[in-house]
């Protein structure tokens, strides 16, 4: 086997494409999704609609045009904003794991039967047309494509399956100055 080091990109171009790639494979040959079609506004923040009720809420809290930081919680501590600095009037936008927090786990009917989604193993029995690391991370996607004009510098941070939520998405969507996973990534 080659070392590690043999397989990191060697040039800006490099990257760009293998950047390309993982956005084709998740999202399919037209990249990530334009603007914000499934997202709705609700009183506290917005609901992403996705495939089978698997829907993501969003708590957001606007700030001043420097900084915005995106949270993204974990499976044991979703919801965790309290990690967040809350300095400098930065807009927060908080996230939890599609199943967890806020999230609705819905009843769908497969081949496998009628049951309730209650953790991430059993999305492995839906029959998605999209690649299953879309319902984690387009809700991301989508909510920044409607507020990330209005800051000028975009932070994420995540904490456990939100760490590895950071970790990806952040590798994907250039808007992203600084991510900051927290206990959520293997090498």
């Amino acid at each position: 086997p080659q070392p590690w080091s043999t397989m990191l990109p060697s040039s800006q171009a490099e990257i760009d494409a293998k950047r390309q790639s993982l956005i084709n494979l998740i999202w399919g040959p037209g990249g990530m999704t334009k603007g914000s079609p499934d997202v709705e506004t609700t009183p506290d923040g917005f609901v992403v609609r996705q495939p089978y009720g698997i829907n993501s809420r969003v708590k957001y809290t606007p700030g001043n045009a420097q900084c915005l930081v995106v949270y993204h919680g974990g499976h044991i501590n979703p919801g965790a904003a309290h990690d967040v600095p809350a300095h400098a009037n930065c807009g927060l936008l908080e996230f939890d794991m599609p199943l967890y927090g806020g999230n609705p786990r819905p009843y769908v009917t497969t081949r496998h039967g009628y049951y309730r989604l209650v953790n991430h193993d059993l999305l492995a029995t839906l029959p998605l047309n999209v690649h299953p690391l879309r319902l984690f991370l387009d809700p991301v996607n989508q909510v920044l494509n409607r507020v990330a004009p209005h800051y000028r510098t975009i932070i994420m941070m995540g904490h456990s399956g939100g760490g590895w939520a950071t970790t990806l998405y952040a590798a994907l969507d250039t808007r992203i100055r600084i991510s900051i996973p927290m206990a959520g990534s293997l090498p």
